[in-house]
């Protein structure tokens, strides 16, 4: 495995320090996104009696980032070409902190997703979950996601035409997704040129699952350390085990960030309860 580049360092301390004012800054961006988190683990997590979110794991200040140069811009470069990322040629306006000259952009979530395209992921149980779901055999074809993505957006050559995606009000429902659920893929009020994919994951494709977008970090194990989890995908059970018991569902996801290919294994405890399934 190649050494990963610590890009950027920032300290909270600095932060806090420069969080005194907005001062805004315009950025050119020739491609629509200008970071991408390097992702150093992926975890899942049991969020509801029938739903699952699959988390990438980085440290916000470790990324590929437009703004900075020598290895992280080629390692950049490679990443937005291989996507043909290429054309937005557009200015954005983002805060800053630090002293001009040598601003540090706060850069919009809607601009950010993960340094990693996902090849597959695939979602097991250790105890058999129905007649033809044995143990260590594939769920994928009971198993509905839900994942956000701009390729579609890039493809099109960035077309006005393409609206908005706004996190929705408590109580709204999403295809039948509870709103609370489906906003930790979201963030922020308006998320971007997105489009959401939603159907089960034995369906979704290479291209389904490149440059899914992430949360900034709504999930977390904890507020002090550097580990925050970032929301990549929701997963629904669709339907009920043959019996009432306590499963551990494991999920093996791999990918490429265009230097190593990936591999990660997760897993969480999950237990049904009768009424969990609509």
């Amino acid at each position: 495995m190649k050494k990963r580049i610590l890009i950027l360092t920032i300290t909270l301390t600095a932060l806090l320090l420069a969080c005194g004012g907005d001062t805004f800054k315009y950025y050119f961006l020739k491609g629509f996104y200008c970071s991408y988190l390097v992702v150093e683990d992926m975890k899942v997590q049991k969020v509801a009696d029938d739903w699952m979110y699959l988390s990438s794991v980085g440290d916000e200040l470790n990324v590929l980032c437009d703004f900075l140069g020598g290895l992280n811009k080629n390692s950049f470069d490679a990443f937005a070409v291989s996507h043909g990322d290429t054309a937005y040629n557009r200015e954005e306006a983002f805060v800053v902190f630090g002293e001009k000259p040598n601003y540090v952009p706060l850069i919009s979530l809607e601009y950010k997703t993960m340094g990693m395209d996902i090849q597959s992921i695939t979602i097991t149980s250790d105890k058999d979950y129905d007649e033809t779901h044995l143990a260590g055999t594939p769920l994928n074809d009971i198993i509905r996601c839900v994942t956000y993505s701009a390729m579609e957006y890039i493809r099109q050559g960035y077309p006005d035409s393409i609206p908005y995606v706004f996190r929705k009000e408590e109580g709204e429902e999403i295809n039948g997704v509870p709103v609370g659920i489906e906003n930790y893929l979201l963030d922020s009020q308006s998320t971007g040129r997105w489009t959401r994919t939603d159907k089960m994951l034995s369906e979704y494709s290479q291209e389904d699952l490149k440059l899914i977008n992430r949360c900034k970090y709504y999930l977390r194990n904890d507020p002090f350390v550097k580990e925050k989890l970032h929301p990549v995908a929701l997963f629904q059970f669709t339907s009920l085990p043959t019996l009432e018991q306590d499963y551990v569902m494991t999920v093996t996801i791999t990918g490429t960030d265009m230097m190593d290919e990936l591999t990660f294994v997760t897993s969480c405890e999950f237990s049904f309860g009768t009424d969990s399934i609509n």
